[in-house]
């Protein structure tokens, strides 16, 4: 089976982004410490789907519990944030060859062009997806007034 011209020109950037990608975020990280927390950032993927009466949020979020995340609704902005500890290496002799397992903490907002009704909101968290259901909230009705 023959390879791609290309793949291998993509295979080889990648490899080297992903070495200035390790030497350069001590550097930066240590210099420019504001800048810490976004060289680590990471943001769980989301699907939002949109019903008549409600919405529906999927968040992947492996490797955390439930007692690591937190949701908060206001108006109509879902804020989603979450801690998890890494997992470290069984023992003392041990060294992790790859290390890709995302620990540490995120924040994510999502705003929507309608108000949610956040005290009927209802949340599960299952093999690492978060589920929520969000009831819109009932807006004003527009009505025509007749004039006499």
């Amino acid at each position: 089976m023959t390879r791609r011209p290309l793949t291998r020109v993509k295979s080889d950037l990648n490899s080297i982004f992903d070495e200035m990608d390790t030497l350069l975020k001590p550097i930066l990280a240590s210099s420019h410490p504001e800048i810490h927390e976004h060289l680590n950032a990471w943001y769980p993927a989301v699907d939002l789907v949109e019903y008549d009466n409600h919405v529906l949020l999927k968040a992947a979020i492996p490797g955390y519990r439930p007692e690591d995340i937190s949701v908060e609704v206001e108006g109509n902005t879902i804020s989603l944030s979450g801690e998890s500890r890494p997992v470290n290496a069984e023992d003392k002799a041990s060294r992790y060859l790859m290390r890709e397992m995302v620990a540490g903490r995120f924040n994510r907002k999502l705003q929507l062009a309608f108000d949610l009704v956040a005290e009927e909101a209802k949340a599960e968290f299952k093999n690492g997806i978060l589920t929520i259901t969000l009831p819109k909230a009932v807006q004003a009705k527009k009505l025509k007034i007749d004039i006499i």
